[in-house]
Formats: C-alpha cells, sequence, structure tokens
C-alpha cells in the first residue's frame, strides 16, 4: 500500500545514503508517486461526496508533502491545494477543530487566493468558530488578518460588534461604536445603533433606575442622531429616532413640572393648618 511504501522510504532515507542519492537522481519520483495517489484519493472521493475517505486522502498527501519540505526537497512553504481540501472535508464532517488547523494553516501563510477565487471564507470562518469558542485571542487574531487582507468586506465590524454586545460591560460595547465610527466614518448605521445602545442604557421611565450620567448618553445618544440625519437625510429611521428623544424630553420636563406643583400644594395645605 501506499503508507507502506511511504513508511518504507523514510526509514531508508534515514539509515540508507544510497536510498537518498537514488531519490535525488530520480528527482524523488517515488514520493511524488505516492504524494500523487493520495491526492488523487482526496479528490475523486471529495467530488463523489464521500468527504471521510476524501479527508484521509488529503491528510496523507500532506504527510508526504510535508516530509518532503521538512527535507528540503520541496520550494512552496505550504501545500495549499491538499490543505484547502482537507479543511473543507473536515468541515463538511462536522471536525470543526480539525477544520481550524488546516484553514489556520492558510490563513497564518496569508494565502488570499485560489485557482483565483478570494479565500475571504476561511478567514471568517476562523474569526467566527473562535468567536462562538470565546477564545477572543485568536478571534481578534483572525479578525485583524481578515482585516488587513480585505479591508472593505463588512463582516469584519459586524462581528467584532456581536463580540462587544457579548461582554457584560457596557463601557467596551460603547467603546468599539467610537472605534468604528472612527474607522469607518462613512458608515451611517454604526453611529445609528450606537445612539440607540446609549439610549436603551441610559433612558428608562422610571427616572430613579437610570443611571447616573444618564443625561450626558442620552445627549451623546442625540448628536449620534443628528450626526446620521446630517449624514443620510433620506433615512427614516434616524428622524422617527430623533423625534422619540425629544417628545421623551417632554414627557420628563412635564413629569417633572407635575411634582413641582404637587410639592407646592402640600406646603401651602401645610402652612393653612
Amino acid at each position: 500500500s501506499h503508507a507502506v511504501a511511504f513508511d518504507a522510504l523514510k526509514k531508508y532515507v534515514q539509515y540508507d545514503d544510497k536510498m537518498l542519492i537514488s531519490l535525488q537522481i530520480d528527482k524523488y519520483q517515488p514520493l511524488n508517486d505516492i504524494y500523487g495517489a493520495y491526492f488523487k484519493e482526496g479528490a475523486d472521493n471529495f467530488n463523489d461526496k464521500k468527504y471521510d475517505v476524501s479527508y484521509a486522502g488529503f491528510k496523507n498527501a500532506l504527510e508526504v508533502s510535508k516530509f518532503m519540505a521538512e527535507k528540503g526537497w520541496l520550494n512552496a512553504k505550504i501545500d495549499t491545494t491538499s490543505t484547502l481540501y482537507a479543511g473543507v472535508a473536515a468541515e463538511k464532517l462536522q471536525k470543526e477543530a480539525d477544520a481550524a488547523t488546516y484553514y489556520g494553516q492558510l490563513a497564518d501563510a496569508k494565502i488570499t487566493k485560489y485557482n483565483g477565487d478570494d479565500l475571504i471564507g476561511i478567514y471568517q470562518w476562523l474569526a467566527r468558530y473562535y468567536s462562538d469558542k470565546k477564545d477572543s485571542v485568536n478571534a481578534n487574531k483572525y479578525l485583524a488578518l481578515g482585516r488587513e487582507l480585505y479591508p472593505k468586506d463588512s463582516f469584519w465590524p459586524t462581528l467584532e460588534l456581536d463580540m462587544a454586545k457579548e461582554n457584560p460591560d457596557k463601557n467596551a460595547l460603547f467603546a468599539k461604536y467610537e472605534d468604528l465610527i472612527a474607522r469607518y466614518p462613512d458608515n451611517h448605521l454604526f453611529p445609528y445603533d450606537y445612539a440607540i445602545e446609549l439610549y436603551r442604557y441610559a433612558y428608562d421611565t422610571a427616572m430613579g433606575k437610570r443611571p447616573a450620567n444618564s443625561d450626558q448618553m442620552i445627549q451623546k445618544a442625540y448628536t449620534n442622531i443628528n450626526n446620521v440625519i446630517k449624514m443620510k437625510p433620506d433615512y427614516p429611521q434616524a428622524q422617527l429616532f430623533a423625534g422619540q428623544i425629544i417628545f421623551n424630553q417632554g414627557v420628563d420636563i412635564l413629569a417633572e413640572s407635575k411634582k413641582i406643583k404637587g410639592r407646592r400644594a402640600t406646603l401651602k395645605r401645610s402652612r393653612s393648618i
């Protein structure tokens, strides 16, 4: 079998200088043949959707190419095709940790194209995978790589916000909005969403439940929503939200004035007794 032949070649190369010279003279043809057989097993079965057999074929092909690379017999730093398809086959088999290993090798090498197609999907997959696992170090690592290689894609800031929203510290979320608004000054959705998040946190109909700095936060929400209106006057949600803030401010003023009138009436009554 190919596995037996591969193991034998590795041993012969280790202990027999003549075998090494013979391999070099043959331009490593025996190893290339073993690699080709494994690769064909992977490719043929992948096309037939036999992903378990395909995965084994690509994994074995990678073992051969890894061995040759370690010996300095290959110029390529990474076997892009086998690594990519090993990752895809592993993902199809729901072996997500294995898929992350192979996709991670491609991403770490900053591979961006395969047969002319963008590989943005593997960077997105890795960032989401590690985010779901609450591994913020690796999630941020692949977010940063993805942003660097595909800076115009909206996936990165969207995932950044999703991660920030899981943080119980609201200040961390607000800081992320400030960061994104600075980085994407032409995107009206970030200040719009930021205004909503600020307002939801700061405004409670029961005024005693509001945070101590609620007035400042409400003002910041209003400033952000006004910026949205300036950026995109035809965005009706912003107009409606600005109106809601003003209306609620009026309701608060009216409620406060009623309390003041009530106190005065009580004082008058107490004096007349």
